[in-house]
């Protein structure tokens, strides 16, 4: 066992013989280094990198564990302090203490003391700098692992993921072609990396193609149960298949989805099972609520509400507690119940704009473009005119361009022949749709 890694470097190097591959001597010289000559400590980071990817909070304990007993077999293994840094920033997901990216990033800047050439502490650099607000930092280490090692799908996601939030918290669209081409590049490096196909799917359901989406989307879910995805599992496509589903006009299949959601997260663990669940809860309340079911959407945006206060530090759950807020002040409304309906806006416009008591960390679906559309389509009942058109230029201004979904929603029916709202109909058709997300390419 001892001689185990000079056996692996002599199958590498009898394999490029026999396929008459060019390999430079640099490259050579890599691969006949291990990261460790301890067998021990191998074998530990080898079962905590096991652990670590299926990406529940004590899956993420016990790998740990492992990469500490590889530290106490190899002080010097850079790929254990990598390891043991990508558990603690993945704890800040589940309950963002900021302390674990702190952690975190002590951990990955000392494996790349050891080995700074090391592309993974870079990309999970990429990541938990990411989550800092530090576009600076983020996005350099997110090159500096595409320089490193440009066949890895992780180094592209997490400089795609960097990208992506300057787009929805900075506004810069701009960088949403960025976003894009990066996550295609590291869907083409690693096709069966789920969370490609989540924010691919979520970028066209932006632009209102929504049976685009579901393709993606259907294609990430039998990646999923068919257990052949690569990496850490994926589950935020669930709710957002029901979404499409009910924007294009299917409101029964959205229900079948959202149900399938409910139950497909309900009977896991994962750190984002909490804020997919509230979603879907918002999610079966909007379907009920387009069928004039009242009494189950009001039951589903409640439980969604009750869910997030019991965990407001769940990562992004603030998004959707305004979501979940503002649908049900719109069903408040439209049930007559005028007084209920005033005080959970006003609560959900307090969140939306002052962004407190709950973790407002960026996820996906529900941004502040999404959300400004929502608190819109409640003005629009009051047949507050200024007020809508106001909200509804903002949703612009954070992104908004889906005018499929603000024509077909019924909330505006009253103000469509107002002229500032057809100067916003006009733009949103008129705003280009970037290459990548054009016509039917994948």
């Amino acid at each position: 066992m001892d001689d185990i890694f000079e056996l692996q470097d002599n199958i590498i190097l009898n394999l490029k013989d026999t396929l008459n591959l060019k390999v430079k001597t640099d490259e050579i010289e890599t691969i006949k280094q291990p990261h460790t000559n301890k067998i021990f400590a191998y074998e530990q980071y080898a079962k905590g990198r096991q652990l670590f990817y299926k990406f529940d909070p004590k899956s993420l304990t016990d790998a740990r564990e492992y990469f500490q007993k590889a530290l106490d077999g190899d002080p010097n293994y850079a790929l254990a302090y990598s390891g043991l840094g990508t558990t603690y920033i993945f704890h800040y997901i589940a309950k963002t203490d900021p302390s674990d990216l702190d952690k975190g990033i002590e951990y990955l800047n000392k494996a790349l003391e050891l080995d700074n050439t090391l592309a993974e502490s870079h990309h999970w650099l990429s990541y938990a700098y990411g989550r800092r607000h530090n576009s600076e930092k983020a996005v350099y280490h997110g090159k500096r692992a595409v320089d490193l090692d440009p066949f890895n799908h992780y180094a592209y996601y997490f400089l795609a993921a960097n990208y992506l939030y300057e787009v929805v918290v900075s506004y810069d669209f701009k960088m949403l072609s960025e976003a894009t081409q990066a996550f295609k590049q590291s869907m083409e490096n690693e096709p069966a990396y789920q969370w490609n196909y989540l924010f691919i799917g979520w970028f066209h359901m932006m632009y209102g193609n929504y049976s685009r989406a579901l393709e993606i989307f259907y294609y990430a879910r039998t990646l999923d149960q068919e257990q052949s995805f690569q990496g850490p599992r994926c589950i935020g496509f669930y709710p957002l298949i029901g979404y499409a589903y009910c924007y294009q006009g299917e409101i029964d299949r959205g229900l079948i989805a959202f149900e399938e959601s409910l139950q497909t997260l309900t009977a896991l663990e994962h750190v984002y099972k909490i804020p997919m669940i509230a979603l879907t809860h918002c999610g079966i309340g909007y379907a009920h609520s387009l069928h004039g079911e009242d009494a189950d959407a009001l039951k589903h945006y409640t439980k969604a509400i009750d869910l997030i206060s019991e965990h407001p530090k769940s990562l992004g759950i603030g998004f959707h507690m305004v979501r979940a807020k503002a649908c049900l002040a719109k069903l408040y409304y439209r049930i007559g119940m005028k007084k209920e309906a005033e005080e959970t806006f006003n609560d959900a416009l307090y969140l939306f704009n002052n962004k407190e008591h709950y973790n407002f960390n960026l996820s996906w679906f529900d941004t502040d473009a999404s959300l400004a559309f929502e608190l819109a389509g409640y003005y629009a009942l009051l047949r507050e005119t200024q007020k809508t058109v106001d909200m509804l230029n903002r949703a612009v201004r954070c992104g908004w361009r889906d005018y499929t979904l603000l024509a077909s929603d019924n909330s505006f029916r009253h103000i469509r022949k107002n002229q500032e709202y057809q100067t916003i109909v006009d733009r949103l058709k008129s705003e280009p749709v970037i290459p990548e997300l054009a016509g039917n390419q994948d």
